[in-house]
């Protein structure tokens, strides 16, 4: 969110912003521009959280002995490809949603510091909804 804020705050207080907005182009497409970059960066950013996580419940569970029989599918701890769909689409969103009031408000903002402290205040409601 923090990438996404700075990106308009800075063309707004360089004044590019309104060269940008002279062009022969829908503003929609300018602000989905921002945050698809802003997706993207977000995107591998969750990617490394998730392989890094992965690798650090691996390296825990590396001392669990092999022979030790237990069935999580039989207690219903297994999820099924419902549930990761369902997972993935809630974080996407989640993602999207936060990324786009972080253009938002930064829009609004007047300089990059302003932008950078209006998101800081809604940075904890979207953080812990991607915590695990």
């Amino acid at each position: 969110m923090q990438i996404a804020a700075t990106s308009v705050a800075m063309e707004k207080e360089e004044k590019t912003l309104e060269t940008l907005l002279t062009l022969p182009m829908d503003r929609l497409s300018i602000l989905l521009g921002k945050l698809s970059g802003s997706i993207i960066v977000a995107a591998v950013g969750a990617v490394a959280y998730m392989a890094g996580y992965s690798y650090l419940l691996g390296s825990a569970m590396s001392g669990v002995p092999a022979n030790l029989n237990l069935d999580f599918a039989a207690l219903g701890l297994t999820p099924l490809f419902y549930g990761y769909l369902l997972l993935g689409t809630s974080l996407f969103v989640t993602m999207l949603s936060a990324l786009a009031l972080a253009i938002i408000m930064s829009a609004f903002a007047e300089d990059v510091r302003s932008a950078q402290s209006f998101v800081g205040y809604i940075y904890h409601l979207y953080s812990s909804n991607l915590s695990p």
